[in-house]
């Protein structure tokens, strides 16, 4: 492995611009030949480009082997030659010799390895990118796995970073990437953790407190007195990966309810726990004989935000009731749109464009992009889309949060990875539970009433104005009046009314209980907020009657 940055940087530039070439090259003949003769060439460049980006990444080892990794769990998005090229780095990485690894521990933990381990395997069961993993039997008879990084790995991932800034910096000078600083240091810090060992065990230590006794998951312990910033010494657990069809078979595992498990856990995780396991790629997630899903590396954490879990439910709410304006408050709420002035009016434009494009044009089911059919894509319209979507208008008002960085990452590898155990389960049914549970939470309960309460009465605020334009197009001649079912309206005006009071109720004497600990104030609280989405629901049927 290359350890200077010169010659680290010397091997991306020399495959970078090898590919870029190729590709250059044909662009400039694909006009001459037949669209026959075209995707036959297309298909063997990708072969050669995909083993030649593969190749060079897997030789720098370190981050970049890291990135052909997540590549890898891609199969939604890119052509198959990458895939199947990049799939080799999920079990590539050269191990160290067991003189170093037992050097390390020893150094780390100031005692000799023989008097720590009865045997200690000298072939290791696992190499990654940052460590390898051994199997060993401590003196009290634990069979353990131990978890040790390479000698200057930290070193090395230091070049990495700066080589990798250094070129997207020259990305942002010709396209300019919106919240990219915020999202690159999240990376960064994503990092640091990883090759932090002492902090990946008190991850464990949580999140296996918060599955305790759920038997559909394993997760090792820890042994914390053989375990340093760079030495974890585990739990030894036997399990294949999870995508392992033959395993699977051979022990006749049911792969949908395999599916079906890891959304229900991930999604609780996520949810509810709000810290969640952010690298959940299928060298991660074990599975064993009895179908228990067994999670590994838990270098990479990830936490759900006060902000952001609010901005989920407010975009719940904004679904339920078709409400752009709610929709920009929960987008707000999360960071993805900016506070810039004026910016209300094109986020409800992007809004809308988006939305009618994936309800009219793209028919998506199960989350899952494989089942788009390329033929329903009607390209002219992306075009048309694109037109309208105004990449400046785009860049004053999307934002990439930090905390989406790791979310994005672990939702998107949870999809790739049930997609690959099987396809057909529908990832939205399954994680839905958990997402309304999320909603209602304790904790979460005020500020569910409180944006519905707002939303109830901006719309009072803007009656009278709404009145006063009536008798303007009245007395102008303006109007064109139709017959429609005044009862109804009048129940609508009712049942306003009432959430209103109820919200307001459910909110005071919570508040009292919060206080005073009375636990009739929060029985009433409870029958407060049962009444106001009683009223809620039967003004949303009543305002499909009319329509």
């Amino acid at each position: 492995m290359e350890y200077s940055i010169k010659g680290r940087e010397k091997k991306v530039k020399k495959a970078f611009y090898a590919v870029l070439l190729k590709f250059l090259l044909f662009r400039l003949y694909t006009p001459l030949i037949s669209k026959q003769t075209k995707e036959r060439k297309l298909k063997k460049l990708h072969e050669i480009t995909a083993s030649k980006i593969s190749n060079t990444f897997m030789d720098l080892e370190g981050l970049f082997l890291k990135l052909a990794q997540q590549i890898s769990t891609l199969s939604n998005l890119l052509p198959e030659p990458y895939i199947k090229e990049f799939e080799k780095a999920q079990n590539h990485s050269k191990s160290r010799p067991a003189h170093q690894i037992k050097q390390q521990i020893e150094s780390e933990l100031g005692i000799k390895t023989s008097q720590i381990f009865s045997s200690f395997e000298e072939q290791p069961i696992g190499t990654a990118s940052i460590g390898q993993v051994h199997k060993a039997q401590l003196q009290n008879g634990d069979l353990v796995a131990v978890k040790t990084q390479h000698l200057r790995i930290d070193e090395i991932a230091e070049l990495d970073l700066q080589l990798i800034k250094k070129h997207i910096k020259i990305i942002k000078y010709f396209i300019k990437i919106p919240g990219f600083d915020e999202m690159f240091q999240e990376i960064v810090k994503m990092i640091h953790e990883e090759l932090d060992y002492e902090h990946e065990a008190k991850q464990i230590q949580k999140i296996a407190n918060n599955f305790k006794g759920d038997d559909r998951i394993k997760i090792p312990k820890v042994h914390e007195q053989y375990s340093t910033k760079k030495v974890l010494v585990m739990e030894y657990v036997e399990g294949e990966k999870i995508t392992n069809h033959t395993f699977a078979q051979q022990n006749t595992l049911d792969q949908s309810q395999l599916a079906k498990n890891i959304l229900h856990l991930f999604s609780k995780s996520i949810f509810i726990h709000g810290i969640y396991h952010a690298d959940p790629h299928p060298g991660n997630l074990l599975v064993n004989k009895n179908g228990q899903i067994i999670l590994i590396d838990f270098g990479a954490i990830g936490t759900l935000s006060k902000n952001m879990k609010e901005g989920l439910i407010i975009l719940m709410q904004a679904s339920i009731l078709k409400d752009e304006n709610l929709m920009i408050s929960g987008f707000k709420k999360m960071g993805f749109i900016s506070s810039t002035p004026g910016i209300h009016k094109i986020s409800k434009k992007i809004i809308r464009l988006v939305n009618n494009y994936l309800v009219n044009e793209l028919k998506i089911e199960n989350l899952n992009l494989n089942e788009i059919d390329i033929e329903q894509i009607n390209f002219s319209k992306i075009f048309g889309l694109i037109k309208e979507l105004n990449l400046k208008e785009i860049e004053e008002v999307i934002k990439i949060p930090k905390d989406w960085v790791l979310l994005n990452r672990t939702i998107a590898l949870t999809i790739a990875t049930v997609g690959e155990i099987a396809p057909k389960v529908d990832v939205y049914q399954e994680v839905k539970p958990n997402l309304l549970k999320m909603a209602i939470q304790k904790e979460n309960m005020g500020m569910l009433f409180k944006t519905t309460l707002q939303q109830q009465l901006l719309r009072i605020i803007a009656l009278p104005r709404k009145i006063e334009l009536f008798i303007e197009q009245a007395e102008a001649g303006e109007l064109e009046v139709t017959q429609k079912n005044r009862k109804t309206e009048i129940k609508i005006v009712y049942a306003l009314i009432q959430q209103i009071l109820f919200a307001v109720a459910a909110l005071y004497c919570y508040n009292i209980y919060l206080k005073s600990q009375d636990k009739a104030m929060f029985y009433i609280s409870i029958i407060g907020s049962v009444l106001f989405l009683k009223s809620f629901i039967t003004a949303i049927v009543l305002k499909r009657k009319i329509r």
